[in-house]
């Protein structure tokens, strides 16, 4: 089995990486991704945000659309 091409397109605010059937779309302004597969979203818009404070604990959370 060989390995899917690589391909990465960078802009000054995004980027797309594509690896065969699978597709990552990166905005920095505001941050987000987008994961697709076969054209079909399978996380869409996720992102990230801050909150002042202190944390001890990591938390990550992913919920589907």
């Amino acid at each position: 089995m060989t390995a899917p091409e690589l391909s990465i397109q960078a802009e000054a605010d995004a980027a797309t990486i594509e690896a065969g059937r699978l597709r990552v779309e990166v905005s920095v302004r505001p941050f987000s991704f987008t994961i697709r597969r076969d054209g079909r979203s399978l996380l869409r818009a996720g992102g990230a945000w801050v909150a002042d404070g202190e944390i001890r604990d990591q938390f990550v959370q992913f919920t589907e659309v």
